[in-house]
């Protein structure tokens, strides 16, 4: 899959599933993709994504919810 399309999958799936979040950097290196989520002033990178994540809507959803996850846990107002 090329690189255009791959961030066209991603934007597509968070626009779906409305999420409060974006994709703000991709880039493809032979041992997978480098994948930046921002919301706010906090990023959320992953690294190392096979191809055919983008291929499997399961999967792909896996990681979404995966960053969903630690972006609410790190935006989380800490108690007082």
């Amino acid at each position: 899959m090329e690189q255009d399309d791959v961030r066209r999958t991603i934007e597509s799936a968070i626009a779906k599933r409305r999420e409060d979040f974006a994709l703000s950097y991709l880039s493809c290196a032979p041992d997978g993709y480098t994948l930046k989520f921002r919301q706010g002033i906090v990023d959320i990178v992953r690294t190392r994504i096979d191809d055919a994540v983008f291929a499997d809507d399961a999967r792909l959803g896996g990681l979404l919810d995966e960053v969903r996850r630690d972006l609410q846990r790190l935006t989380r107002a800490p108690a007082v």
